[in-house]
């Protein structure tokens, strides 16, 4: 978080929300060798395009203001025909020097090597369903919801990053096959990795599959939301689990709620749908005792404080107002910025975290493609 002191600064479908503003977006050098420097900090974006998916690279300024650095091919295809297509939090990733993103439109997954001048794709394989929207990583093992299918899906990671499918590793999700608007929204694996849950909107559930020592998966052993329409989780440094939930979407109806986790992965309330007094809350950050969300409809972010035993309280309904319906977040090392993607707007808005929680808006924020959905950053 930021030293010194601190300055002033959904809908499922998203109806009513379907006209965009005309933005101007960057021009980005499709090239592998088109991203210098990323090795002293960068931030890489999802364009989601239905006529070619790629990752847009941002070199990262020590004011946390970022510089486009090009773009590589992910080898396959995005789904990004409305806003939000992809309804889901996680569908690009991080894990050491890779980078692993979903291609919704054509079931397919690919891996992309971060050099420190270049960013290059490694692999591209089929997703094994359909409608890939989320991906879980852990050391070598990969695992990703597809929301068309209504399954979950393993692969082993090589050295090199190339996957290789995990035979029989295929289980279904609560609610089976779906649109990404009813179904899956978050796949990954707990602290301990001893297992993955998975959020499903409809019905409205936290799915718990128990990971065997082989990398298949037990399960799902389904335990009920707090919340209606769980959406994006993260985990606390003490293990605990924080879940948004957009409860359908109805006005200030937005809200988190906060679990102890067992060793096999059943959540257990701890604070249970505490309201944000938002719409559509849905995204969700951890930046040590504090918790973001993203109020999508609402084109907030709200912010909440985790206390050590788990126990959730609102901060600020309104710690930040990004100007248009505000999606993936990501937090820079050391949490000391904070990136938005805001859809309808076509920008990245950046945010200082200050120490006592606070949201400090930075000027210069970065245009990216329209239906953009996923943000990780590195270094």
């Amino acid at each position: 978080m930021r030293k010194g002191k601190s300055r002033t600064g959904l809908v499922w479908g998203w109806i009513a929300l379907v006209v965009l503003a005309t933005v101007g977006v960057l021009a980005f050098v499709d090239s592998a060798a088109a991203a210098p420097n990323l090795g002293r900090g960068a931030v890489f974006v999802m364009t989601n395009d239905p006529a070619g998916n790629s990752i847009l690279a941002f070199r990262r300024n020590p004011n946390g203001k970022l510089i486009g650095a090009g773009s590589v091919s992910t080898g396959g295809l995005g789904n990004g025909t409305m806003p939000d297509s992809l309804q889901s939090q996680g569908s690009l990733v991080r894990s050491g020097n890779f980078l692993f993103a979903v291609n919704a439109g054509s079931n397919e997954i690919s891996v992309l090597s971060i050099g420190k001048k270049n960013l290059t794709l490694v692999d591209t394989v089929p997703s094994g369903g359909e409608v890939p929207t989320s991906l879980a990583v852990l050391d070598d093992l990969l695992y990703v919801v597809n929301a068309g299918s209504g399954d979950i899906t393993g692969f082993r990671i090589g050295s090199g990053g190339q996957l290789t499918d995990l035979a029989g590793s295929t289980r279904p999700i609560s609610g089976g096959p779906s649109t990404p608007m009813e179904g899956a929204s978050q796949v990954s694996f707990t602290p301990d990795g001893e297992a993955l849950l998975v959020t499903v909107k409809m019905p409205s559930v936290i799915d718990v599959f128990r990971v065997r020592d082989d990398g298949l998966t037990d399960g799902p052993f389904t335990a009920p939301s707090s919340g209606g329409g769980p959406f994006g989780f993260a985990f606390d440094r003490r293990g605990h689990l924080i879940v948004a939930e957009t409860n359908g979407g109805p006005p200030n109806e937005g809200s988190a709620s906060s679990y102890a986790v067992a060793a096999d992965g059943t959540p257990t309330v701890i604070s249970g749908k505490v309201g944000s007094g938002q719409i559509a809350t849905c995204w969700v950050v951890i930046a040590g005792r504090f918790v973001y969300t993203t109020n999508t409809v609402s084109g907030t972010i709200s912010s909440y404080r985790v206390e050590s035993d788990g126990r959730l309280a609102l901060q600020q309904s309104v710690a930040a107002t990004t100007g248009g319906n505000p999606i993936d977040m990501a937090l820079s090392s050391g949490d000391e910025f904070l990136y938005t993607i805001v859809d309808g707007t076509g920008r990245i808005s950046i945010y200082g975290v200050e120490d006592d929680g606070r949201l400090t808006s930075i000027r210069g924020g970065v245009n990216v493609p329209p239906f953009s959905q996923g943000i990780v950053t590195f270094f």
